[in-house]
């Protein structure tokens, strides 16, 4: 019965990506016995309103499935560091939300289950979706959303500027630098030094040719 809720859990819940957390059996992953009434989840959505929604759409699954979900979120930066000292505790929770760039080193500790386990159909999803998932041939998670990155930009700072909206890099260059001014800047986006860091600049780079295994050359730079 646990088994099938947490299937049931994976396929409805709209957050993203979930993973399954290895002997995971109610009341956390890392106990082989406990509760199979209670399901423990582990996210990062803790700022408002996306703890909300999440919190909406989770007690949604809970009333279908019958059972109670206790869950824990953590600020997005400190949650690898979490996830590590539970995985060594054998105290993960039964669901576990991570960014696809962390899902491999995770599955790597043997802290997660393969979506295998527990029969979880993985039939129509993009091959993007299953491959970021994937570790060692086995899918451990799924993202029953995804989204990318865009340029978006202000039409009357290009139009007193005299610039068109830029289509190259060189040309992006140059509208950046010509509309930067006083505490203006010609371009922006997240460069924190976290996971969003790295999300935001990964799409910026494989465009322009780069590849994250050699951040020496000059696609990258």
């Amino acid at each position: 019965m646990n088994k099938r809720r947490l299937t049931t859990l994976l396929a409805i819940a709209a957050i993203t990506p979930l993973a399954f957390t290895a002997c995971a059996g109610g009341g956390g992953g890392g106990q082989a016995k406990g509760d199979p009434n209670t399901l423990t989840i582990l996210d990062y959505y803790n700022n408002e309103p996306d703890k909300t929604l999440v919190q909406t759409a989770l007690d949604a699954c809970a009333e279908e499935l019958d059972v109670t979900i206790k869950r824990e979120t953590v600020p997005g930066k400190d949650l690898i560091q979490k996830v590590l000292q539970r995985s060594s505790s054998r105290t993960l929770p039964d669901v576990l939300m991570l960014d696809n760039p962390d899902l491999q080193e995770i599955a790597a500790t043997g802290g997660l289950a393969p979506l295998s386990d527990y029969d979880v159909n993985i039939s129509g999803f993009a091959d993007g979706i299953l491959e970021a998932a994937t570790y060692e041939d086995e899918v451990y998670g799924l993202a029953p959303t995804v989204n990318t990155l865009g340029l978006f930009y202000n039409e009357t700072l290009f139009a007193e500027a005299g610039i068109e909206p830029p289509t190259t890099w060189d040309e992006l260059k140059t509208a950046a630098a010509a509309l930067t001014s006083g505490d203006q800047y010609g371009l922006a986006f997240s460069g924190i030094a976290t996971y969003e860091g790295s999300w935001q600049f990964l799409p910026f780079m494989w465009t322009n040719g780069g590849d994250e295994t050699d951040h020496t050359t000059p696609e990258v730079a």
